[in-house]
């Protein structure tokens, strides 16, 4: 009783102090073009790319899609996103554009107005087992709904993984890291599409690289 009659003290002695000011951030800051970001992804990382890229298209000039599907194809929930989303499902691609445009309407996402003339660069392997040609056909068709560029690649047999020139497992391979060696550069190919034309490859090393921060 006496233990609790503690705690209850300090309780309200801690319910009747001023609360502290939140700090504000102090972590690095970066030089960041705004009118150069794009987002890109392999299968789940795609499907997040391409939710992010609609939903936020005001910052977002273009996506790069491996393996993905359409915008709010799950619908909030878990069995339709491993069912219409994946290998053997169907996306409903007119009613995902119709209640991304109530999204839109309602504010609850950037005007889809934004998309028309962004580049989008999808990909799929006619031998992915992972997630089917419907899925990327489907996000293809709902982006040119959108008034999107679309550049759709699929004749690179790169199992469920990013296509690179030399860099990771074989080509016709599904295993970590999802790197396949198919002497095909996916991610030059999403940065030019999306860019434009790039400067000469560099070798950094192993290492991955990072902005440096002002």
């Amino acid at each position: 009783m006496r233990f609790a009659l503690v705690l209850a003290a300090a309780c309200l002695v801690a319910a009747c102090m001023p609360k502290e000011e939140p700090e504000a951030y102090r972590g690095p800051s970066y030089t960041i073009d705004t009118d150069r970001i794009s987002v890109s992804g392999i299968s789940a990382g795609a499907y997040m790319a391409g939710q992010f890229h609609v939903a936020h298209s005001s910052l977002v000039k273009g996506a790069g899609i491996i393996a993905g599907g359409p915008y709010f194809c799950a619908r909030n929930s878990l069995t339709t996103a491993l069912g219409n989303c994946v290998k053997d499902g169907a996306p409903e691609t007119a009613v995902l554009g119709k209640e991304a445009a109530e999204f839109a309407a309602t504010g609850r996402i950037d005007s889809l107005d934004n998309l028309d003339g962004a580049p989008v660069w999808l990909f799929h392997s006619p031998i992915d087992a992972a997630v089917g040609r419907v899925q990327v056909d489907a996000a293809a068709e709902q982006y040119r709904n959108f008034g999107a560029e679309v550049v759709l690649v699929d004749t690179i047999e790169a199992a469920h993984g990013v296509p690179t020139l030399a860099t990771g497992a074989a080509c016709d391979s599904f295993e970590s890291p999802y790197l396949n060696a198919c002497e095909f550069d996916a991610a030059g190919e999403i940065l030019a599409a999306i860019h434009g034309p790039l400067d000469d490859r560099e070798t950094i090393g192993d290492r991955p690289r990072f902005f440096s921060p002002t």
